[in-house]
């Protein structure tokens, strides 16, 4: 059953972060290409250099929570060459490997929430009304969900483990 809910809240998440990563990709892509060809015009904007640093951010977020759901993030195979045919690495280590890595990124997000709180206090203007504790805390959710992910992975990885075990035990 919980299990159930967490695949359930894994690919709303991923679904989520599919949909904004195009849509910031496309964004990001205009607001890079736009003022280059405004630049031949003598035109240019300030705030479109903040903006697309701060998509950029956005985009790495979302886009790591996407490889993490995969298992297409960026690791270390060292371990996995040596033991890639022992099952005890894929039941146990690599679901370990994966809550240690949730626990890393949560106390990342707590850092950066305790950043964003700071940011709110100090707060100053972007462009347009946003605020730069706003980016902050864009900065903080996306920590937060990125170890979420690694938390919903790692329990599917052991529950896939171990139920392909019962069903070795069955026949």
């Amino acid at each position: 059953m919980m299990i159930n809910f967490l695949k359930k809240l894994g690919r709303l998440i991923d679904a989520i972060c599919l949909r904004v990563l195009a849509i910031s990709v496309l964004i990001l892509i205009v607001f890079t290409v736009v003022p280059i060809f405004l630049r031949s015009f003598n035109i240019s904007f300030s705030w479109i250099d903040v903006l697309v640093r701060h998509i950029v951010f956005f985009n790495i977020f979302t886009g790591s929570i996407l490889a993490t759901a995969k298992g297409n993030h960026i690791t270390i195979d060292i371990l996995a060459k040596f033991f890639e045919k022992a099952i005890w690495y894929k039941r146990y280590l690599v679901p370990l490997v994966y809550l240690m890595t949730g626990a890393i990124v949560s106390w990342l997000a707590y850092a950066a929430i305790c950043f964003a709180q700071v940011e709110t206090q100090f707060s100053r203007e972007l462009f347009f009304g946003v605020q730069s504790s706003q980016m902050a805390w864009a900065i903080s959710i996306g920590f937060t969900l990125l170890a979420l992910r690694f938390f919903i992975a790692a329990f599917e990885i052991c529950h896939n483990s171990f139920l392909v075990e019962e069903k070795n035990w069955a026949l």
